[in-house]
């Protein structure tokens, strides 16, 4: 049997057995959302680069998933070269997999219009998505279960998840998918114009709502979070808010949100079993949704990389005639001298670099190009040959040293690998080099000044990941720059609000 607790390294390569199902474990969703790239071919090291991880991190992460059962140690592949990594989804050209789907959306009935020729409202507009993609399966989450469907359809309308969430990622106009009709919203009444879109929002997409994004929050089965989630949801829809108000037809509306909302949100407060399988129900559609996204974007991105390869072969193939046409009008006439020698010897050796670059042998290309361009100086084409190529070559370079020095750390020769990640930053700046070499350093206590100048050029390289933010704090307070600490620790919290590594900071600073 193989062992759980082995240490991954930078190039294992995990497989997911055939019946792995990380719905049936407790596990960080960035863990589960690095789990779906699984696919076999690609290393522990590529894993992370396609998910935003360093090596250390992905290698920490696919341990979790073999201690759960969800990974095993596959056979090494073929090394692939640079540059060449498949599109983030592994996106295949096969028939699309069904789409989960739950009991039918919820109804409650015709909704109130205002008597006249007035129209209340035009209610959701069709959701207008594009089509999905063909994804392999084996690369998607599993979705919801079929058997805590039929469990909630028990439950009638209170039960109901709709098949896809109404909140997408990155949404950030609540409205969007919702035609108003703005001469309804002019009613008289003792209601603001905002007031009466957010009742008639909510009762016009009820149906389409879990029950949590009905309450504004995200899956959860902690009993106080749905309580407080329920008050702030009755402060404003409570009927006994608007007590004296004329309410003309949104007072039906009204009643009928409040009422839903208190039904559904009764029954998660009263039934642990209930409360536990609808959120493991919506939690696996959203996490199946998000992927299926994600895959949709990665196809694009893939779709205009190949778009603009076949647009940069046509450039090079116009300028390799254009070369062709020149070598031949040089050759076409008598040449004896030096100069016409040396700019032979630099054609034969542009020729060689570009062949060797076709192959992606980046670094001998740069070797050849730049010996073309030593025997013709002033030849542009050269020029920016050898500057696009020498610039993948670096790449390259930097990799190697990179891994040599990762395997010195993961010895316990902290010094050579510190001495070989500062080399590797040489020829390529990345940011998750920038800031692992910055911890390292943090560890050894080793120039805290350059230390904190990587951590620095790591976050604005990626400004996104708040644990860059988190590391420049931990060097700044290591160096007793407690000023300037608390303020970095502070900028952390502002990226993510819930980071508790911040908030200890911060507390631990004051």
């Amino acid at each position: 049997m193989e062992r759980t607790d082995r240490v991954w390294g930078p190039d294992d390569v995990p497989v997911r057995p055939p019946d792995a199902d990380p719905a049936t474990q407790a596990l960080d969703p960035r863990t589960v959302f690095l789990w779906t790239r699984v696919d076999g071919v690609s290393t522990v090291s590529e894993l992370g680069d396609i998910v935003g991880l360093d090596a250390a991190a992905a290698a920490e992460q696919v341990g979790a998933l073999a201690r759960a059962g969800l990974v095993t140690l596959g056979a090494a592949p073929k090394r692939r070269t640079t540059g060449t990594l498949p599109p983030l989804g592994q996106l295949l050209e096969a028939p699309a997999p069904p789409r989960a789907t739950g009991p039918m959306p919820r109804v409650t009935g015709p909704m109130p219009r205002v008597t006249g020729p007035m129209p209340r409202v035009t209610g959701p507009m069709p959701r207008v998505t594009a089509p999905i993609s063909a994804v392999d399966p084996n690369l998607l989450p599993p979705g919801p279960r079929a058997s805590d469907i039929a469990w909630l359809s028990r439950f009638g309308v209170p039960g109901a998840v709709p098949s896809e969430p109404w909140f997408r990622p990155g949404q950030a106009d609540r409205y969007v998918g919702f035609q108003f009709d703005a001469r309804a919203l002019l009613e008289p009444c003792d209601l603001t114009i905002e007031q009466k879109k957010e009742i008639v929002f909510v009762a016009g997409v009820q149906s389409m709502l879990d029950a949590f994004e009905l309450l504004g929050i995200e899956p959860t089965t902690d009993r106080k979070v749905l309580k407080n989630a329920y008050f702030a949801f009755s402060k404003r829809f409570h009927p006994d808010s608007f007590f004296r108000k004329q309410l003309g037809s949104f007072g039906a509306l009204l009643q009928r949100v409040y009422k839903d909302a208190t039904d559904v949100h009764d029954l998660l407060q009263e039934n642990d079993e209930f409360r536990e399988v609808y959120a493991r129900v919506v939690s696996a559609r959203n996490l199946l949704f998000r992927a299926r996204l994600e895959a949709d974007r990665s196809q694009a991105q893939a779709a205009q990389a190949e778009r603009a390869r076949e647009e940069t072969d046509g450039r090079k193939a116009e300028l390799q005639a254009r070369l062709q046409s020149r070598v031949d009008a040089r050759r076409s006439r008598p040449d004896a001298n030096p100069v016409s020698r040396n700019l032979a010897k630099a054609e034969t050796y542009y020729a060689e670099g570009m062949k060797l670059y076709t192959e992606e042998r980046f670094v001998q290309a740069a070797a050849s190009l730049q010996l073309a361009l030593t025997f013709d100086p002033h030849n542009d084409i050269y020029r920016q040959a050898f500057e696009r190529v020498n610039d993948k070559a670096k790449q390259v370079r930097a990799e190697q040293i990179w891994k040599r020095g990762v395997m010195a750390d993961s010895i316990g020769q902290s010094r050579e690998a510190l001495a070989l990640f500062r080399e590797a930053l040489e020829y390529w700046r990345r940011h998750d080099y920038l800031a692992r070499t910055a911890e390292l350093m943090l560890a050894m206590d080793e120039d805290l000044n350059q230390a904190a100048e990587l951590a620095r050029l790591a976050g604005e390289a990626a400004p996104q990941k708040v644990d860059y933010v988190l590391l420049l704090g931990r060097i700044y307070e290591q160096a007793s720059l407690t000023k300037r600490a608390l303020t970095t620790y502070e900028r952390a919290l502002q990226l993510d609000p819930k980071s508790e590594a911040a908030k200890k900071a911060i507390r631990a600073l004051k």
